[in-house]
């Protein structure tokens, strides 16, 4: 039998991760673990299977919990949505790997992501801070744009700007599922 698919989302603030997470969610039958809230770990059930993982590499007590959780939800596989400011490192994304998790990082240039996030604030009310999104951001951008994750990048926005259509994104999220 295989094991159930599951994908971490990452990627800067603004590049629709929990756009795509949701698309995930609906179009694959998957449960969606929203990391980016208060407490996303803890809030999820997943903190100490997480611990174990990000400062010892042990995956498998985590593969096993959302591997668990996906049968108790009887869904067809997990994806995780983090916030800009949870950096996965290259040496977790291939220990990760390692127990058939695979990871994308949605991508985008700066300005385009920074406008997104812009036009989701003031949709909600709210204005954006730059000086707040820059130290944010920054650690993101500056990891996720380095070359050692090229082969993980998914382009989430068009030479102009717009967003990929959501066939377009989830062509992509197949592609890494298959490995």
């Amino acid at each position: 039998m295989a094991l159930a698919p599951v994908i971490f989302v990452v990627g800067p603030s603004g590049v629709g991760k929990s756009e795509v997470s949701k698309w995930i969610e609906a179009d694959l039958q998957f449960l969606h673990l929203d990391i980016d809230r208060r407490h996303g770990f803890g809030a999820n059930g997943i903190r100490r299977e997480w611990h174990q993982f990000s400062r010892g590499l042990d995956v498998a007590p985590l593969a096993a919990r959302l591997r668990d959780r996906v049968a108790a939800a009887n869904r067809c596989g997990a994806v995780l949505s983090f916030p800009s400011t949870r950096i996965l490192t290259r040496e977790q994304i291939d220990t990760a790997k390692g127990a058939d998790i695979c990871t994308v990082v949605l991508w985008g240039p700066e300005g385009f992501c920074r406008k997104a996030r812009r036009a989701r604030e003031l949709k909600n009310g709210r204005t954006l801070d730059d000086a707040r999104y820059e130290r944010a951001n920054r650690k993101a951008f500056d990891a996720y744009g380095s070359p050692e994750y090229a082969d993980l990048r998914g382009e989430a926005f068009q030479p102009d700007g717009s967003r990929w259509p959501r066939d377009y994104m989830m062509a992509i999220i197949r592609r890494r599922i298959a490995g």
